[in-house]
């Protein structure tokens, strides 16, 4: 928390764009980075299907593609690419797959063929789960900005502004990390 001479400047509210991801949904080429990854790792949708599901996707080919690769997770197991693409094919959804692979992704290392497995199946769990927390996230630090306005407002005693100005604090910290991870991983960074 900033302080100036005295009083307390909150740090800045997330920007409008940040906001808009827990409502309006995830950008569509990251989701479909992340369905390309499902693809080329599918033994990884049943794993972490909850977090699959949750995934705030806006374009309804994507939603069908990503709800028709749960499914297969749900009744095929084990998953590989091969049976995959079968079981998508059969389900009339080849095409859906195979424009997915046809335009150009995002550098994340699940999205490259070259990519060593092992590498790129941790980076797209982290994906998966850093944007599946990104609403709840956004959502925590505009609920958290609002109390602390509120309290302001109010005039409340010192100990409730301060654990306010924390709450937001936290909030700010883990949007910034969150961020941080998908930059980074888009970049091909190898996190620690």
């Amino acid at each position: 928390c900033a302080e100036t001479g005295g009083r307390f400047d909150p740090p800045p509210p997330a920007s409008a764009e940040a906001k808009a991801v827990g409502r309006a949904g995830l950008d569509p080429q990251l989701g479909r980075a992340v369905l390309q990854g499902l693809a080329r790792y599918p033994e990884q949708i049943g794993e972490h299907a909850d977090a699959i599901h949750d995934l705030p996707l806006t374009e309804p080919d994507a939603v069908r593609l990503r709800d028709l690769m749960l499914e297969a997770a749900m009744t095929h197991s084990p998953l590989d690419p091969d049976a995959l693409h079968t079981i998508l094919a059969a389900k009339g959804a080849a095409a859906l797959l195979e424009e997915l692979g046809l335009r150009q992704g995002l550098g994340f290392s699940f999205t490259r063929r070259d990519a060593e497995p092992e590498r790129a199946c941790r980076d797209l769990v982290l994906v998966i789960d850093t944007l599946a927390a990104r609403p709840g996230l956004y959502a925590g630090l505009e609920a958290a900005t609002l109390r602390l306005k509120e309290a302001m407002k109010a005039g409340v005693d010192e100990d409730f502004r301060l654990a306010a100005e924390a709450e937001q604090s936290r909030f700010h910290a883990a949007v910034r990390e969150a961020e941080e991870t998908l930059i980074r991983l888009n970049r091909g960074e190898e996190l620690a």
